[in-house]
């Protein structure tokens, strides 16, 4: 199996902030989310007959990303439990603990299957370290820009328009946008806020991921515009520290991110 040359194809679906090291006759993929203890999220990918076996590498019941004298062991399972619901993980084990894992037959699942891998392990660890104050103050932050954005739009009064927020689109799970159609066109909106650096890199990065997956899709022909909305009044807001999560993103929709405090340019483009 090449795995350098999966590697490329998967980089090629995200960015170039994602790396890999082989292990043997498995790749890890060294993805750009990280953990609120900044150590990065790692998916793992074996090759076994005919399918792709894509994995978490037993690293989350390890304790590679936290310390288990440190942690609520009921909210672990609890998040794990949820979690590998909402992406349709499948659990083996390895005689040390429990894997969490998707398969697939063809080398073009292999980037949707990391997405998802990468999300379980993001969303159980930071439901895991995240100070609850800390937490609380971004989801807090978070609703308010998110309502605004919708108010925003929702007050677009032109006919030929339909406003959809916190939207997936139809056959497409995981990646959410406000979606504004016009006619057979659509527009695909990500809003970018964080009440600190890690909290906004970690959503200017799942933002990058989203549009990916959007162009990979069976809407990609109908795709007028990709917009990412940044939240500038945020506390978390660094440009300078950001610029090249920025430019990674900007690289993606092929236009300049929309700072919160210059949303009138949005009104041209609808």
């Amino acid at each position: 199996m090449n795995y350098p040359k999966l590697f490329s194809l998967i980089k090629e679906d995200f960015c170039s902030l994602w790396k890999y090291k082989m292990r043997g006759e498995t790749i890890e993929v060294i993805t750009p989310f990280s953990t609120p203890s900044s150590k990065f999220i790692s998916v793992f990918i074996t090759k076994r007959d005919s399918h792709f076996v894509i994995t978490d590498g037993g690293w989350i019941e390890a304790g590679e990303y936290f310390d288990f004298e440190t942690i609520d062991n009921d909210l672990l399972k609890s998040s794990l439990k949820y979690f590998t619901s909402l992406y349709k993980t499948k659990i083996a084990t390895n005689g040390q603990g429990k894997i969490y894992y998707l398969s697939c037959d063809s080398e073009k699942m292999v980037s949707s299957n990391v997405y998802d891998i990468s999300m379980l392990i993001s969303q159980t660890i930071n439901a895991l370290l995240l100070e609850t104050d800390t937490s609380e103050e971004d989801h807090r932050d978070n609703e308010i820009f998110r309502r605004d954005v919708d108010d925003y739009f929702h007050s677009f009064k032109k006919k030929n328009l339909v406003v959809q927020t916190n939207k997936e689109l139809d056959g497409l799970s995981g990646p959410r946008f406000t979606i504004i159609r016009r006619s057979k066109q659509v527009s695909l909106v990500k809003y970018i806020t964080g009440s600190t650096f890690d909290y906004f890199k970690k959503s200017l990065n799942s933002a990058t991921i989203d549009f990916q997956i959007a162009d990979k899709s069976k809407y990609r022909q109908v795709i007028e515009n990709k917009v990412a909305i940044i939240n500038d009044q945020a506390n978390g807001y660094d440009p300078e520290k950001m610029a090249p999560y920025i430019e990674s993103i900007e690289e993606r929709i092929e236009d300049e991110v929309t700072p919160w405090s210059k949303r009138k340019r949005l009104e041209n483009m609808f």
